[in-house]
């Protein structure tokens, strides 16, 4: 533990091939700020090494992410300098190797970074462009810290958008997930899919029920070959535990938000289900027909309902056996359809 007055953290940690731990964060220093900061401990918790940047005595810098690489360096991103995207190679004495700094003027910042199966580094972050807040950002580096490209993208509010996780698929893609603004929400999930080249090869999107925060803070590629991203959402005024999961050959969606207020009768009570869908109807109609559909168009559940119920819980053994993922249902209200509304199984 190290620690002076003034407050000192970690953000990241990662086990090495040399069975040592590697802890990254941020230190006091110069009285009034924090520097980026790396701490080797092996697993009895001796520390054997303390790295960190002098600093620039006027900004907050820290180091947000770790990665251990094949070739036995430490890659760290975060931010540094004069708030600078920054990713520094280290070796396993605690040597620096390189440093990488991207600067525009005002706040740029890398939030993780991955090893790719390709021998390059991909950090994730956001970098400042005049007139458009931060912009949502990958950056590729060489393993000697050479510049292979860098992708941003900005959403159509002029906001700010942020690439929070980063990872390299067993499909050699990068897949990068966080937020992004368009003048017709707030912040929107995003997860997009890259080349090795950094183009962009599909984007999916998804705005929550009530049009507000909804953000992604993880990304993983599972042994199945599907891409998983976690976060928040919001639905009726609450901020929801989220998971979404992908399959690799998503075309690109911009999923629009849920417009319960819309539908005249009937909604649902959440956007998430698990072994049944519970509707609230509003002046029950004589005639009420349902139809779920999966992300490709398939049929996969119908039901008529004659005078429903002012509270409906479709509960049939067939939507409990649906797999977990997205669906679209599909309300006729006497022989006229209603909006399509998303639903999320969970």
């Amino acid at each position: 533990m190290i620690g002076q007055a003034g407050g000192d953290g970690a953000y990241t940690l990662v086990y090495g091939a040399d069975h040592n731990l590697y802890a990254g964060g941020y230190s006091y220093h110069f009285v009034v700020v924090h520097v980026f900061t790396v701490i080797s401990i092996d697993t009895a918790g001796s520390e054997r090494w303390l790295f960190r940047t002098q600093g620039t005595g006027v900004c907050n810098e820290s180091a947000y992410s770790l990665a251990y690489g094949p070739d036995n360096h430490i890659y760290s991103a975060g931010v540094s300098y004069l708030l600078d995207f920054t990713v520094i190679s280290l070796d396993t004495t605690g040597s620096r190797q390189w440093e990488f700094l991207y600067g525009q003027p005002g706040d740029d910042r890398a939030y993780d970074n991955f090893f790719g199966l390709d021998g390059n580094i991909y950090a994730a972050g956001y970098i400042s462009v005049s007139g458009a807040g931060f912009e949502f950002a990958v950056i590729s580096l060489t393993d000697m810290g050479d510049t292979n490209w860098i992708y941003s993208i900005n959403g159509s509010a002029n906001g700010n958008d942020v690439a929070q996780a980063i990872v390299y698929g067993a499909d050699e893609h990068i897949y990068c997930a966080g937020w992004i603004i368009d003048t017709s929400s707030a912040e929107d999930f995003v997860v997009i899919r890259l080349n090795t080249t950094g183009a962009e090869e599909w984007k999916y999107k998804y705005n929550g029920a009530d049009n507000n925060t909804d953000k992604a803070a993880a990304v993983v590629y599972g042994q199945d070959d599907n891409i998983y991203a976690a976060g928040c959402c919001t639905d009726s005024g609450n901020l929801d535990f989220v998971v979404i999961s992908l399959d690799t050959t998503t075309t690109g969606v911009d999923e629009k938000q849920i417009q319960t207020s819309d539908i005249q009768c009937v909604h649902p009570f959440s956007t998430f289900f698990t072994n049944s869908i519970v509707l609230e109807v509003n002046n029950p109609p004589c005639n009420l027909e349902i139809v779920l559909y999966d992300v490709q168009g398939r049929k996969k559940y119908e039901t008529l309902l004659s005078s429903p119920p002012t509270v409906l819980e479709i509960n049939d053994g067939e939507i409990s056996l649906l797999p977990k993922g997205i669906y679209f249902l599909r309300i006729n209200i006497n022989s006229v359809d209603q909006e399509v509304v998303k639903l999320i199984k969970i």
